[in-house]
């Protein structure tokens, strides 16, 4: 295998020799992006004119807490027939003195407020609380202090008035879709069967037409499937850039996992690399030397905090369904005092024991970082488990890392005036 700095080297190479073309620009402009986006940064720091363009990008792995707020519990008008939730279970609204609290305290702890709100399907909860989310962060958040919102969302329910309100507040949106509509409407179904896609793309539309981008998690491995191919192209056909294909959480469906990335990455690179998929996007970030973003490939699992409707406070939101991973509640403690608790302790502790026993050597931990806490608790019982995807993902990063250094492993002559942009970037490439 290559080495970070070598791939960022051949990645520079290949995109200054014009005669390059085919999968091996595709991939290398990628890196490059990658690094431009590290530029910006390290400019900043050092005090040199960032490059023109948009990268301010929502991190995970930026300061502070993601406050996952659920506004009705895992409440949904959807009956996804591989739910892991209690989606048919009603729940109270949450109320506006717990949604202050939090807001509040978040905005306190947090040098960065982040929120999304999700569930269930957060709209249930009506565009009145979503507008007291806004004015509760307007009254507490302190001068300069950046707020970032977003809403993960079936989009069956939006509509005119939801797609004005989350342009103007600027929401990031993502929108569940399996794939085409043969696929989507065996699994995303309402409660009498019916599939929900036609009323999916009527909300995709919508946001559109209010110059919302929407990104969109995919499910992939429950049957029926579509291959990556038709699922890559469908996605294009009705505008999506952006999406993350996970996993089915059922063991019987995860074999296929790594060739289907494979067949992903493939299908990307003949394409031309017009659209970004998260999980190749990692894995390129990660084998460039870069810290990668995602919540449980950037280690950042511990700053994912989740919110129930009557103020539980539980690590990430999918602990919730567990009362023994609860931190406790926020309507009758300080946060910090949640944070710092011992329920918490113990809890980080566990995971950490995991990292130690089963990540220590293992060649994809910088990848990883010990993958999802609680994909360890879902089939392990355990904090300090294994995830039990551990060995599908080790196939899907070797499979791209191949792939992807057969690509750049060229023999170009390194030549240092390839690296003469700047000190920064000269730096960056590893050629200082």
């Amino acid at each position: 295998m290559l080495t970070p700095t070598q791939r960022r080297q051949q990645a520079i190479a290949i995109t200054k020799n014009p005669k390059i073309s085919g999968s091996a620009r595709v991939v290398a402009e990628k890196i490059v992006g990658i690094m431009d986006e590290q530029f910006v940064r390290m400019a900043g720091y050092l005090g040199q004119p960032s490059p023109a363009g948009d990268y301010q990008q929502a991190e995970i792995s930026g300061p502070g807490i993601l406050a996952l707020i659920k506004p009705v519990g895992d409440q949904c008008n959807l009956r996804c027939r591989y739910c892991f939730n209690k989606p048919f279970q009603a729940s109270e609204v949450m109320p506006e003195a717990i949604l202050e609290k939090i807001v509040k305290e978040v905005l306190e702890t947090s040098p960065v407020g982040n929120f999304t709100l999700h569930g269930g399907e957060p709209t249930l909860a009506g565009l009145g609380f979503f507008q007291k989310l806004i004015d509760l962060q307007q009254r507490y958040a302190r001068p300069g202090q950046e707020v970032k919102n977003s809403v993960v969302t079936n989009a069956t329910l939006l509509n005119e008035d939801w797609a004005k309100f989350l342009s103007i507040h600027k929401f990031g949106v993502g929108i569940s879709i399996d794939g085409p509509p043969e696929v989507h409407d065996k699994n995303r179904v309402y409660p009498d069967g019916c599939g929900s896609m036609e009323r999916v793309l009527e909300g995709i539309r919508t946001l559109q037409a209010h110059g919302i981008t929407p990104g969109v998690l995919s499910v992939v491995g429950c049957p029926p499937a579509t291959s990556p191919q038709n699922l890559y192209d469908y996605f294009i056909s009705i505008g999506i850039r952006q999406w993350r294909s996970k996993i089915c959480r059922t063991k019987e469906n995860d074999g296929g996992y790594g060739q289907y990335i494979e067949g992903l990455f493939e299908t990307w690179c003949e394409r031309g690399g017009n659209a970004n998929i998260i999980f190749i996007e990692e894995v390129l970030r990660g084998l460039s030397g870069y810290r990668t973003r995602t919540c449980w490939m950037s280690g950042a699992c511990q700053r994912l905090i989740g919110f129930e409707p009557d103020g539980v406070v539980s690590p990430c939101c999918e602990m919730s369904l567990d009362p023994q991973y609860h931190f406790g509640n926020i309507a009758s403690s300080s946060l910090r005092d949640l944070l710092e608790g011992s329920a918490a302790k113990t809890f980080w502790a566990e995971k950490k024991k995991g990292d130690d026993n089963h990540c220590h050597g293992c060649e994809w931990g910088f990848l990883c970082k010990g993958g999802c806490t609680y994909q360890r608790i879902q089939y392990g019982g355990e904090v300090s488990g294994r995830d039990y995807l551990c060995d599908v993902y080790k196939d899907s990063f070797s499979r791209l890392a191949e792939r992807i250094d057969s690509f750049l492993n060229q023999d170009f002559i390194q030549e240092r005036d390839v690296f003469e942009e700047s000190p920064v970037k000269c730096l960056l490439a590893g050629n200082l």
